[in-house]
């Protein structure tokens, strides 16, 4: 559905805009790819207060960090509402999240008054990140409640589980289109292309480059390891099988032709 107005609208012409993504699946590149994007395409960045985002801090202060991404941690109708009430005709509007959708953004989005994106990864790079983090806890001496464990990729079953629930749910919603990690972090064209073609927006081609390089040296940026399809070379043959049993489903709907694949490189072995 196209940035426009309808007759479910009202008449009015404006969008929240919301980008899901899967942990350690780039989301924060995706957010910032479609940051500047929309900047680029005459829709400069709208930040909103923490309070409107519900968001407030444990102290009472307002921190700049979540204004700079809009992130929302918790779908409530006060949130959905302030939202509604705030964005101005005219303008496409960011808004960032890792946590599922409540009924009241999805009722929004059904409407007609927004869309939504859904930002994926194959769970074998994912389950790498998770493991990396882990890893760094460890060396800094810090506490690892996750129950994930280095060595055992089936310990990050239940947290990536939980994970991908949202993204199914955020999937429900009129309009969404999915964006695959590879893609945005290394072909990004077609996911510059994709989210202008949901939200109707003429960006010429030629500005797609600029956009990216704007998004990849963004400061807020969470750069892991970055390389293309990691499975292949840290993962064992027989983790991955585990994983493309495990998340069969996950892989039918998005990653049909997923299959263990083993290039030369350091092979993680379990356990």
């Amino acid at each position: 559905m196209p940035f426009e107005a309808d007759g479910d609208s009202g008449g009015r012409v404006q969008m929240i805009y919301v980008s899901f993504g899967l942990e350690k699946a780039g989301s924060t590149l995706t957010a910032n790819l479609t940051r500047h994007l929309l900047e680029t395409a005459g829709h400069p960045h709208m930040p909103l207060s923490a309070q409107d985002r519900g968001d407030i801090k444990s102290n009472g202060n307002y921190g700049r960090h979540g204004e700079l991404t809009n992130n929302v941690n918790d779908w409530t109708p006060d949130v959905v509402a302030a939202m509604d009430r705030l964005i101005p005709d005219g303008r496409i509007v960011l808004l960032r999240t890792h946590a599922g959708p409540g009924a009241e953004i999805l009722k929004l989005i059904n409407e007609g008054r927004g869309l939504c994106h859904v930002a994926l990864r194959d769970p074998r790079d994912i389950i790498l990140s998770m493991l990396d983090v882990i890893s760094r806890k460890e060396k800094l001496g810090r506490p690892n409640r996750t129950g994930i464990r280095l060595g055992d990729v089936t310990s990050a079953f239940e947290p990536l589980q939980v994970n991908l629930e949202s993204a199914y749910q955020w999937g429900t919603a009129r309009g969404v289109i999915f964006l695959d990690y590879e893609n945005t972090a290394f072909n990004a064209d077609i996911t510059i292309a994709a989210i202008c073609e949901q939200l109707g927006l003429a960006l010429p081609r030629e500005k797609y480059a600029t956009v990216f390089a704007e998004a990849a040296a963004n400061p807020n940026g969470k750069l892991n390891v970055g390389v293309s399809m990691r499975h292949r070379r840290e993962m064992s043959a027989r983790d991955q099988e585990a994983v493309l049993a495990h998340f069969a489903d996950f892989y039918a709907r998005f990653y049909p032709k997923a299959t263990v694949v083993i290039e030369d490189g350091p092979l993680a072995e379990s356990a």
